[in-house]
């Protein structure tokens, strides 16, 4: 029946051309009402021989904004028109990808019910109506994608499928409905990632659960296949350990992951863990064989990268973990000198009580023309309030003099040591270490001299 308002239309005299009439942004009347749901307003139109497939200047038709905005009777009556599923965006999205895309899962579902509908359109990024549905969590619209047999494997333009998505964005439902659907679990994006290790990266330790068996699992997989690493050499062990996801090392280590794989730059594990400060990481990779020297390629210690950016906790528990105290770079430079540039005056005085060398970082200032930070070092003593290995004070209070100075105040009798008789005592610490220095170029001894060795 015709209303009032049609009627005022007719009498006007519009003739079809008028409904299809365009603003500047390509906008007609169809489209404005199908943006915002009315349908009324829209079932006149289309009477009226509105077109249901001119679009705006960006691609958007009747249709597309309809199912952009959840109107699912607009869209019905639009399909009845016979609107076309299939155009699309500027940059290439339908109707289908952009009702994935929103959630609207009434409309998804009677879209793929449409004939020679294309359920994996793609947009200019490639990606498909299951990889971004996967991606923002609508199960429902994954589910009824899956049902329609749409292609699980679709990647986008990174190489990215619609499980590793979901498992970087800790969809656990949608991962075990694709692992259902036959995804390939070791499936890897261009840069070598997989869904495993964008789980691990992000700590979806639920996710991470779920892969872990899944990829051992998958034909050519192996326990190996926890340590596939991305571009530059990251596994899955480094990146979570780099977030600080203790939980999701903990079940990579549990599952046989190697704590020792290295980057491209020779960075470890144990090294990205120091570095960030994470203690626990720190401690699960170590308990689970981890080398706490292992070296990078410039040389890097985790004791030195944890000095370098002052996290004192973990200073203490790699030194505790008998890391070497004056592993030095390739350049030369100690984890001593390291915490002394960052002025992590603490770290510098846990580092000397616990046997670094002042004089090996002194050596290193000078070489890298810190002069001023060359003599401050010369200075650091243990604190002396440290009880000396063999009981005597006086040793842990020992500053600089001869041997023979040594000799008297340890009163251990004559040295047996010729090579030291050029150097002077510059001070004894802990473990009843001597650290000598050449007076004349102020050059360190290369090691520390037990006090056993300087007798008979």
């Amino acid at each position: 029946m015709e209303s009032q308002s049609d009627g005022r239309l007719y009498k006007a005299g519009m003739q079809a051309e008028d409904w299809n009439k365009q603003d500047v942004n390509g906008a007609t009347a169809l489209i404005a009402a199908s943006e915002f749901g009315h349908e009324d307003v829209v079932g006149f139109l289309l009477k009226c021989s509105a077109d249901a497939n001119l679009v705006m200047c960006t691609g958007a038709s009747p249709l597309y904004v309809a199912c952009q905005n959840g109107h699912a009777k607009t869209m019905c009556s639009l399909l009845d028109a016979r609107a076309s599923t299939s155009q699309v965006t500027g940059d290439g999205v339908t109707p289908l990808l952009i009702a994935a895309q929103n959630g609207h899962v009434d409309i998804v579902r009677h879209l793929v019910s449409q004939r020679d509908l294309d359920l994996d359109s793609s947009d200019e990024t490639d990606v498909t109506p299951l990889y971004i549905a996967s991606q923002n969590g609508h199960i429902q619209i994954v589910r009824s994608l899956l049902e329609r047999r749409a292609a699980v494997e679709s990647r986008n333009s990174r190489g990215a499928t619609p499980l590793f998505t979901a498992a970087q964005n800790g969809q656990l439902e949608i991962v075990e409905s694709l692992l259902r659907g036959r995804a390939d679990v070791n499936a890897e994006a261009q840069d070598g990632a997989t869904p495993l290790i964008m789980a691990a990266h992000n700590g979806h330790v639920d996710v991470l659960g779920r892969l872990i068996p899944e990829a051992i699992a998958w034909p050519g997989g192996r326990v190996g296949v926890l340590d596939k690493a991305v571009e530059g050499g990251a596994t899955a062990t480094f990146l979570a350990a780099q977030a600080g996801q203790t939980e999701a090392v903990k079940l990579l280590l549990y599952h046989w992951a190697d704590p020792e794989t290295q980057t491209a730059i020779g960075a470890s594990p144990v090294h990205i863990a120091a570095q960030r400060g994470y203690l626990p990481v720190l401690e699960l990779l170590l308990a689970a064989g981890a080398d706490v020297n292992a070296r990078s390629k410039k040389g890097s210690s985790g004791l030195y990268l944890a000095s370098h950016h002052g996290h004192g906790d973990v200073v203490k528990y790699l030194i505790k973990m008998e890391a070497q105290v004056d592993a030095c770079l390739q350049s030369g430079e100690p984890p001593l000198l390291a915490a002394c540039i960052k002025e992590h005056s603490n770290l510098a005085q846990l580092l000397v009580d616990s046997g670094a060398n002042p004089m090996v970082a002194a050596d290193a200032a000078r070489k890298a023309g810190r002069q001023d930070l060359a003599l401050l070092l010369e200075k650091l003593r243990p604190c002396p309030q440290k009880e000396a290995p063999h009981g005597d004070a006086e040793v842990a209070e020992l500053v600089r003099g001869d041997i023979v100075r040594c000799k008297m105040q340890i009163r251990l009798g004559d040295v047996n040591y010729p090579p030291l008789r050029r150097f002077q005592v510059h001070h004894v610490g802990p473990h009843g270490r001597v650290f000598l220095v050449n007076p004349a170029t102020h050059e360190p001894h290369p090691k520390p001299v037990l006090l056993d060795d300087l007798v008979l």
